[in-house]
C-alpha cells in the first residue's frame, strides 16, 4: 500500500483562517487521523503549511556557479582568503560539503555577514532594492523570506523542500538595521522590517517562529518542529537588538516570551546524565513496524507535553529511495510485513504510533558518542506491542519507556574542525547576554537565565569523557557571538560575570 503523505497542501497563495484551526475542523477527508487525535489529545492536531517558492522565483540564488564558467561574470570579495564571488552584488560561497572549489552557491548567512561588514558601502548602492528583490521571497504577511537553495546536502535540508532559517534571517535583519541606521530612508526601513516580518511569521503558515515560544533555525514539515538550541538563542540575542534599536515593546516580549519557555523547559536542552547541553530537543530514530494484518492505516502522532506547543500528525511518506531527511516521519524499507520506519524522538513531545489494526514494533537502544551529531544504536532489539484504544484505533507509545537508554534529542559534539565542542559554551554565554542585556523589564526571568549559565558553566567540569580543554574558550565564543550583533554590550566575558570553565 502506497501511504500519502498527511500535509494538507494549499496554494500558497490562498490562505484562510483554516489554518489557525485544528484537524477536526479541516480534515474531514481523514477520518482515521480525526479519531486518533480525538482519542489521544484534547486539544487536537494542527496544520503545517509549508511555504514554497516558485519555480521562477529567486532564479539568481538557486543556482550553482561554477567559476570555470568562461560566460560567467563575477567579482572576487574577502580580504586575505578568498571566501566569496559576487554575482551582481549577491556573494556566493564555496561550501566545502559541495566537493568542488570551483562552484559557489548562496548562503544567507554569509548575505548577512556581507551587508552587516559592508554597509557603508551599500549605503552608497542605488540598487539596494533590486538585490533585496534577487535574494528575498515575499511570504503573504509581506515578509522578505531569505531561503537555502537546495544544494546543501545536510541531513536536516535532504529533501524537495527549500527552507529558511531563523538564525540566518536574524543575521540578514542585523545587517539590514545597520545598514538602516546609516541610510535612515523609507527603502532601507521597509526592508528592515519587512525581514523581521519574515521572521516572526508562524510556524504553521510556514514560517519559522513556533507559537510565540521559540524561534525554529530549520523548520521541520515532517516530524514534530525541532527546536536547535544555539540557532535559537542566536536569533533571540539578535531580536533583543532590534528591540533596543526600535524600542520595540512587542518584540521585547516575544522574547520574553522565548525566555520564559526556555525556562519552563530547560531541562530539554540539557544532559543531566553527562553534564553536558543537548544541541537540539529532537533526535531521529528507526523502528521496525509489525503488521499483522496487510493495508493498514499507519500514523505518526506527536503529543505535546507543554500546553505552550501543538500536536501534530503525520501519515509517513514512502522514502525507499531515501531522498528525504532522518527527521522526516517516513517509510525507509518494506520487506514482506516488516516496514522500516523512520520517525523522531523528543524531549517536547510524547511519539505514538498509531494504526487502525493491531501491530508490534521492534526497537533498540542507543549509545552515546561525543563526536556524532545523532545516536548509535545497539546490537540488540527489544519488541513491544500496540495496545487498544477503540475498535479501529490502536496505539504504541514509542519513547522512552518502552526502550532503555533512548536518546531524545543529543548533546553538543566535539566534530568541529578544530575538534572542540563550541555550542555548549554558545548556550552558556548567550543565556548570559540575554540575562544581562535583555530589553524586557523581569528580573526574576533574567536572574533564572543566569542561574542557568552559570550551573552549566561549572557542571562543564563533571564531564568525564573529555579533558575541559576540548571545550571551546567562552572568549572565543563571545567573539563568534559578537561578530554579527549590531550592539556588542560585552566585549569580554567578565563583563557578562562569566569566567573559563574549571574557573
Amino acid at each position: 500500500m502506497h501511504l500519502k503523505f498527511f500535509f494538507i497542501f494549499i496554494s500558497i497563495f490562498s490562505f484562510t483562517s483554516a489554518f489557525s484551526d485544528t484537524i477536526f475542523k479541516t480534515t474531514s477527508d481523514d477520518a482515521f487521523s480525526i479519531n486518533a487525535c480525538k482519542t489521544l489529545t484534547i486539544s487536537g492536531c494542527k496544520i503545517v503549511a509549508p511555504i514554497q517558492p516558485g519555480k521562477n522565483d529567486l532564479a539568481h540564488i538557486k543556482g550553482i556557479y561554477d567559476i570555470t564558467d568562461t560566460d560567467l561574470t563575477y567579482t572576487w570579495y574577502g580580504k586575505g582568503k578568498v571566501k566569496a564571488i559576487l554575482i551582481n552584488g549577491v556573494p556566493f560561497s564555496n561550501y566545502w560539503q559541495l566537493g568542488d572549489k570551483n562552484k559557489y552557491v548562496f548562503h544567507p548567512m554569509v548575505w548577512g555577514r556581507y551587508i552587516f561588514q559592508n554597509y557603508k558601502e551599500l549605503s552608497f548602492h542605488n540598487n539596494l532594492v533590486n538585490i533585496n528583490k534577487l535574494t528575498s521571497f515575499t511570504l503573504p504577511n509581506g515578509g522578505y523570506a531569505f531561503y537555502y537553495p537546495n544544494h546543501y546536502p545536510l541531513n536536516r535540508m535532504i529533501g524537495p523542500d527549500l527552507v529558511y532559517s531563523a538564525i540566518s534571517q536574524s543575521e540578514i535583519l542585523s545587517g539590514y538595521q545597520r545598514l538602516d541606521n546609516i541610510l535612515n530612508s523609507s527603502a532601507s526601513d521597509e526592508i528592515a522590517k519587512r525581514s523581521l516580518d519574515a521572521l516572526i511569521y508562524p510556524y504553521e503558515n510556514g514560517g519559522v517562529n513556533l507559537s510565540n515560544v521559540a524561534m525554529l533555525e530549520l523548520p521541520m514539515y515532517r516530524s514534530n518542529p525541532e527546536i536547535i538550541l544555539n540557532g535559537w538563542l542566536h536569533a533571540l540575542l539578535y531580536l533583543n537588538d532590534w528591540a533596543i534599536n526600535k524600542d520595540d515593546e512587542k518584540i521585547s516580549k516575544l522574547v520574553e516570551n522565548n525566555l520564559l519557555f526556555f525556562i519552563n523547559n530547560q531541562d530539554a536542552w540539557y544532559d543531566k546524565e553527562r553534564s553536558i547541553s543537548r544541541y537540539s530537543d529532537t533526535s531521529p530514530l528507526r523502528l521496525t513496524f509489525v503488521e499483522s494484518i496487510d493495508n493498514q492505516n499507519i500514523r505518526v502522532l506527536y503529543r505535546s507535553k507543554s500546553v505552550d506547543l501543538d500536536n501534530y500528525i503525520y501519515s509517513p511518506i514512502e522514502d525507499l529511495n531515501k531522498v528525504y531527511s532522518a527527521y522526516d516521519t517516513r517509510i525507509l524499507n518494506r520487506n514482506n510485513n516488516l516496514i522500516t520506519l523512520g520517525l523522531t524522538c523528543s524531549q517536547l513531545f510524547d511519539t505514538y504510533i498509531v494504526s487502525d489494526k493491531p501491530f508490534s514494533v521492534r526497537g533498540r537502544s542507543h549509545k552515546y558518542d561525543e563526536k556524532r551529531s545523532t545516536p548509535r544504536y545497539k546490537k540488540s532489539w527489544i519488541e513491544s506491542k500496540s495496545i487498544k484504544k477503540t475498535n479501529n484505533l490502536y496505539s504504541y507509545k514509542a519513547f522512552p519507556q518502552n526502550i532503555p537508554s533512548l536518546m531524545c534529542g543529543y548533546p553538543t559534539n566535539f566534530s568541529k574542525s578544530n575538534k572542540k565542542n563550541y555550542y555548549h559554551g554558545q548556550h552558556i554565554v548567550a543565556l548570559k547576554y540575554l540575562s544581562k542585556f535583555g530589553h524586557f523589564d523581569n528580573d526574576k526571568l533574567k536572574s533564572d537565565l543566569a542561574k542557568i549559565s552559570q550551573t552549566w558553566r561549572v557542571n562543564t567540569k563533571k564531564y568525564r569523557i573529555r579533558p575541559i580543554e576540548d571545550f571551546e574558550t567562552l572568549e572565543n565564543v563571545l567573539i563568534g557571538i559578537n561578530r554579527g550583533k549590531l550592539y556588542t554590550q560585552a566585549k569580554k566575558i567578565e563583563d557578562l560575570g562569566l569566567s573559563e570553565y574549571g574557573k
